[in-house]
């Protein structure tokens, strides 16, 4: 499970999660450390946001971090395991003839170019003649 690094400790997305959650019920309170005092002031003016509390800009500081871990874990997931086709067809027209295929691992949708094998039958179905 990845991890997720808060405050200099390494904690997973489930202590993350119960850790906003706690915030929201006001069981844990969000003293910031200089550091995120800092970062905190800089959003504050950067987007003019004067009603951002400390423990709303530290819900939102976590939940982007569980975000960009999750993330990583498909990417790693599916880098390890390749996007196998689930579901595939190819499809031509004006940005080009690409296989467009549903990753049976992650559920994303992707597309990718043609193979040479798959370039050679995509020719021989488009040229053969139909008789009917």
């Amino acid at each position: 499970m990845t991890t997720i690094n808060f405050r200099g400790k390494e904690i997973n997305k489930l202590e993350a999660k119960s850790l906003i959650s706690k915030l929201k019920s006001g069981l844990v309170f969000p003293n910031l450390n200089e550091q995120e005092q800092k970062v905190y002031k800089k959003i504050i003016k950067f987007f003019n946001a004067k009603e951002l509390s400390e423990k709303e800009y530290l819900i939102g500081e976590l939940k982007s971090r569980i975000q960009v871990a999750e993330f990583s874990e498909k990417i790693k997931y599916c880098k390890k395991h390749g996007h196998t086709k689930g579901s595939s067809h190819i499809g031509s027209g004006q940005s080009g003839t690409k296989v467009y295929v549903n990753c049976a691992h992650c559920g994303m949708n992707y597309d990718r170019p043609l193979t040479q094998k798959e370039w050679e039958n995509f020719d021989k179905m488009m040229n053969t003649p139909m008789i009917i």
